[in-house]
């Protein structure tokens, strides 16, 4: 995928503002505004979504990833083939982002939907996530012109639509190679919106520069903008987020996605190792003080070769501390994630443009601890920072813009509270909610105590 270079130097700011959802998964219905801020100008968007098990969390944090593999044009997993809920024939995703250049506002809006297909092999059956219905708008403010327009539009048998928005971005006489392209797009399940060849055609022909920015900054803050800690990336840490306002070259841009192991060693190339180690100059200047003196080293252990034929080195993060060095898999669990989200943390403080989203961002951590880490990135930063959470003791620290909800009706699976004042407590607000209500949806039905109990005790005794 090709990528714009140098992104910090052009000025472009992106910022999610909203995702809406429908039969996605548990939810049959849901939007939430994520861009929370507190008053005042200055500070990170910073929100957390909280609420029980099972009612929507970990489905807006899927959805979130699948943007990341949308924007990057890359070949979506087969994870993706469950997002539609069973029994849907597909699955809706529209995502509201804003695009700032100087003076010049973009509101986007992409919108799509994802279907799941049964793949048939002589050895097994698969299913594989199909991305259709790509539609690309936005409205330029200041230009005269408020209304969103489409701008790619691939509900066509055509290249896309609108015909006038496609002579601009890609000049005429470029619809049969576009269109091969596309088929390849389709069935390689990617993005053909967010695709190399419909970017390298909009490069060559658009000389419409206000059409040009937010295309190519959208696919810019895909690759190097858009840092996701989920649960499948748990136990990692994301060091590439330190490096992404770096210059371009062997440890500048093409590191953002470094990410090492803590649970043993890794076998990376020499630009890699260095990078890393550079990153860890940077993390450990945050990480001391919170903890106490330690820091995370970089031990080298040897080579190997690597798939590209090349000499590897094999390196292993180390926690040394407290009179001690050892291998950081060994640290408490609450350690590890404070290494895990702090250089996400770091990046927000440094660029308005990187969005963190982190997924059970209270995992293994001190409440308290946390609390004061989610209210400094909201004072001091300047990006965005989006993560669920079980524990409510943060919501002590947190302003009430930077918390949501998720509720117990899959039509209405997300929700701000209504009627918080300035000097409320967040946390003995919302307890009050799960007690008695109060609000346009009910944010957990408490369970039959009496049947849980029953429950334990035949279990036990069976």
């Amino acid at each position: 995928m090709e990528t714009v270079r140098k992104h910090h130097t052009d000025g472009a700011v992106v910022r999610l503002k909203s995702v809406e959802l429908e039969e996605v998964r548990c939810v049959r219905h849901g939007y939430v505004a994520l861009d929370g801020r507190a008053a005042g100008p200055r500070g990170a968007g910073v929100l957390g979504v909280y609420g029980p098990a099972g009612t929507g969390k970990s489905t807006l944090m899927e959805a979130l990833s699948l943007l990341k593999y949308i924007l990057t044009g890359r070949t979506l997993p087969e994870r993706f083939a469950w997002l539609p809920r069973i029994g849907a024939e597909k699955a809706s995703l529209r995502y509201g982002l804003s695009v700032v250049r100087g003076s010049a506002l973009y509101d986007v809006l992409y919108e799509c939907t994802l279907r799941r297909e049964t793949v048939e092999s002589s050895h097994e059956e698969t299913l594989r996530p199909v991305l259709e219905e790509e539609v690309l708008s936005w409205s330029l403010s200041g230009d005269g012109r408020s209304k969103m327009c489409p701008v790619v539009d691939t509900r066509t048998r055509e290249v896309f639509l609108p015909a006038t928005r496609r002579e601009i971005l890609i000049g005429r006489g470029r619809q049969d190679g576009l269109l091969a392209a596309r088929r390849s797009a389709h069935g390689a399940s990617r993005s053909f919106v967010f695709s190399g060849e419909l970017l390298r055609a909009v490069r060559s022909n658009c000389a419409r520069e206000d059409h040009r920015v937010p295309l190519e900054a959208l696919v810019q803050y895909g690759a190097d903008g858009l840092f996701l800690l989920d649960n499948t990336r748990a136990g990692s840490v994301p060091l590439g987020a330190l490096l992404r306002r770096d210059s371009a070259g062997d440890c500048g841009r093409s590191l953002t996605s470094l990410s090492l192991p803590a649970s043993g060693p890794a076998l990376v190339s020499r630009s890699v190792r260095d990078g890393a180690r550079e990153a860890l100059r940077r993390l450990n200047d945050a990480l001391t003080p919170l903890s106490h003196g330690r820091k995370i080293l970089l031990e080298e252990q040897g080579s190997g070769m690597l798939a590209d034929g090349t000499v590897g080195h094999r390196v292993q993060l180390l926690s040394a501390g407290c009179g001690r060095t050892i291998p950081l898999r060994l640290e408490s669990e609450g350690f590890r994630r404070l290494a895990s989200i702090l250089p996400l943390l770091t990046a927000i403080c440094a660029d308005p443009s990187v969005t963190a989203v982190i997924e059970g961002i209270d995992q293994g951590m001190f409440e308290p601890l946390l609390g004061e880490l989610l209210r400094l990135t909201a004072r001091e930063g300047q990006g965005q920072l989006i993560f669920t959470a079980g524990m409510l003791r943060p919501l002590e620290t947190l302003d009430r813009n930077h918390a949501a909800f998720t509720t117990d009706n899959p039509q209405h699976r997300y929700l701000r509270l209504i009627g918080v004042k300035v000097n409320n407590n967040l946390r003995d607000l919302y307890y009050r909610v799960l007690a008695g209500g109060g609000q346009k949806e009910s944010a957990w039905t408490l369970p039959d105590w009496e049947s849980v109990a029953k429950g334990l005790r035949e279990a036990g005794n069976s």
